[in-house]
């Protein structure tokens, strides 16, 4: 089933919730929101994986390409299968934080 969510807090019962560019200011609230609950965040903002979602989406050469951020990932209690780990770029959590602002 697909919701749409207007308040973050609600995403808790998610078991994936994809955050649009649309929703990039209101990031570190959503973020905040699911901390230390096992919501699979997927997006596609520059930055978004980076600043702590899980799995981003980004055109590259007229393709979909995806980076993953294992240490988002592992914070949630989630595993990622080393063959979805080797097809992705890796990125790690950004000493800043600053997509939202």
């Amino acid at each position: 089933m697909v919701h749409r969510m207007q308040d973050a807090a609600r995403l808790r019962g998610c078991r994936v919730a994809f955050v649009s560019a649309s929703e990039r200011g209101r990031l570190p609230r959503i973020l905040q929101a699911v901390r230390g609950s096992s919501v699979l965040l997927v997006g596609d903002s520059p930055g978004f994986a980076a600043a702590g979602g899980m799995i981003q989406f980004q055109t590259q050469d007229n393709r979909i390409r995806f980076s993953i951020n294992p240490d988002a990932a592992e914070r949630a209690g989630l595993r990622l299968s080393s063959q979805l780990l080797s097809l992705a770029t890796i990125i790690h959590d950004s000493s800043e934080r600053g997509i939202g602002r």
